[in-house]
Parts: structure tokens; sequence; C-alpha cells
């Protein structure tokens, strides 16, 4: 079970540290940009965690609810990502 939840749960972890690395990295050289590098890894690294959890996934209501986690995961990483590029903007 633990095992499980590892691999539910790496992506999401990878995805918001190295997106929030390239937000941090980004803030300099413009918003636009460097939320778009940061939603296009996001959604990879997600995506990618999501085809490899549904094909070991032996349930179809277990994909679903993988589905739905990727989901949220995805639109609360951008949404970090926003608050850090526009806050970090406004401090520079």
């Amino acid at each position: 079970m633990e095992e499980d939840l590892m691999k539910l749960l790496a992506p999401i972890f990878l995805s918001l540290i190295l997106t929030i690395v390239i937000s941090v990295r980004g803030i300099k050289h413009g918003s636009l940009k460097t939320l778009l590098t940061a939603t296009i890894l996001n959604g990879v690294i997600l995506l990618a965690g999501f085809i490899w959890l549904w094909s070991s996934a032996p349930d179809g209501l277990v994909q679903l609810i993988q589905a739905g986690i990727y989901g949220i995961s995805f639109f609360f990483i951008l949404a970090i990502n926003i608050v850090i590029v526009f806050i970090g903007k406004k401090l520079l």
C-alpha cells in the first residue's frame, strides 16, 4: 500500500519542485514565458506519471481517482507558479 502511494505521489512532488525552481529562476526573464515553460513541464511530468500508473492500475475506479488526483494537482501547481511569478515580479 505504501509503495503504491509513493508511486502516485512521486510525479506530483517532482512536478511541484521542478516547476517552482523554474518559476523562481525565471522571474527576471518574463512572466508569460516562465509560466508557459513551467506549465508545459508540469503537464508532461503529470501526464507521464498518469500513463505509467494507468497501465498498472487494476480497476477502472482506481484509474478514475488517479485522473482526478493528477488533474487537481496540475491546477494547484499551476496556481502556485502563478503566485510565485507575479509576487516575485512585484518584489523585484
